[in-house]
């Protein structure tokens, strides 16, 4: 009567008693996996995680920055920019009322009606033969 132990079972035989067990490389493997909700993680099993689901975010050309979890990554309204957010989506907008240094329009600017509320500076007009204005006359 011979018992063998193959792929991590051990057999040992003492008198009429035979034992079967686990060897310890396959024991400890199983003793030391990570239950099913990860309780049970060690801080380097823990950082391990963060690490392989963290992210990188950068704007423009910037350097980027690394996003790992328990980190908040911030959106900040900016000169005439209005962010606003709704559950996990985010909306990025011109606010309604805004103020440029200067706007420069190429072709059109189209508009019901403009009111200048402290004067308009206008260049010299020249090359006119009608140098008369009278408000409401078209000639």
């Amino acid at each position: 009567f011979n018992i063998k132990g193959q792929n991590g079972i051990v057999t040992e035989a003492n008198g009429d008693d035979v034992t079967v067990k686990l060897d310890d490389d396959t024991a400890n493997k199983i003793n030391n996996a990570a239950n099913t909700d990860l309780s049970n993680l060690t801080d380097a099993g823990k950082q391990q995680v963060k690490d392989l689901s963290a992210w990188n975010v950068v704007a423009n050309g910037n350097t980027a920055e690394k996003v790992e979890g328990g980190n908040t990554v911030k959106f900040i309204d900016g000169d005439n920019i209005s962010i606003t957010q709704n559950g996990k989506d985010f909306t990025i907008a011109t606010k309604k009322d805004v103020t440029f240094d200067t706007v420069t329009a190429n072709d059109t600017i189209t508009a019901p009606k403009v009111k200048a509320t402290d004067g308009v500076e206008t260049p010299e007009v020249t090359g006119l033969t009608n140098k008369t204005w009278v408000p409401g006359q078209t000639q």
